[in-house]
């Protein structure tokens, strides 16, 4: 296609740092709009006709790249401060289930004691949430092996992840659909506690 005016990338540069975006509605918890940057594309657009047309342009992609990388710089500080808050007020999380394991090798059984996945979440949610955390889960299946990643987000924008694999074992005496649901609920459970400094 042809290429755009200096005007019309300019108009652009605008449209994107002004328009209701999920991504700038994220970075407005950590921006406090008096950025200059937007004040400086307004009075650029009103010149654009000028023989500087194309240097203002060029200058002003420079600063757009800058403005990006502080309100990233913010939000990775907002993200990190949150988690100290979580950090903080978060208690000891007691293990409240029961299983029964078998050692593989001697084939002795014994018990072991755990925290659930729902024990867990009543602990943590009401705490992330307070502080502008929230965290959901991908996954992914291959080669009879089911991978969790746990993502946190901070309402800033900033997240970091914590992934858990697990083999899906066909020796468990229960249907398919039943294997892939226990073994997601154990990595949602792991990926959750390792994401959490648990």
């Amino acid at each position: 296609g042809r290429p755009m005016s200096a005007k019309q990338t300019v108009g652009e540069l605008h449209g994107v740092i002004t328009q209701e975006t999920p991504e700038r509605q994220a970075l407005a918890a950590v921006d406090d709009g008096r950025s200059p940057i937007t004040s400086l594309i307004q009075m650029a657009i009103a010149k654009m006709d000028g023989p500087n047309g194309p240097a203002i342009v060029d200058t002003l992609r420079g600063l757009y790249d800058l403005h990006r990388e502080e309100l990233k710089r913010q939000a990775e500080m907002a993200f990190f401060d949150a988690f100290a808050q979580f950090k903080r007020r978060v208690r000891p999380i007691y293990k409240n289930e029961t299983s029964k394991k078998t050692d593989g090798p001697s084939g002795a059984k014994f018990n072991y004691r755990y925290a659930s996945l729902d024990h867990i979440a009543s602990e943590v949610d009401p705490i992330l949430s307070d502080v502008g955390l929230s965290y959901s889960w991908d996954t992914a299946v291959d080669n009879a092996k089911m991978k969790t990643t746990c993502i946190l987000r901070h309402s800033g924008g900033h997240s970091i992840t914590s992934s858990f694999e697990c083999p899906i074992s066909s020796n468990l005496p229960i249907g398919d659909q039943q294997k892939y649901g226990a073994v997601g609920k154990y990595g949602q459970r792991y990926s959750l506690v390792q994401v959490l400094g648990l």
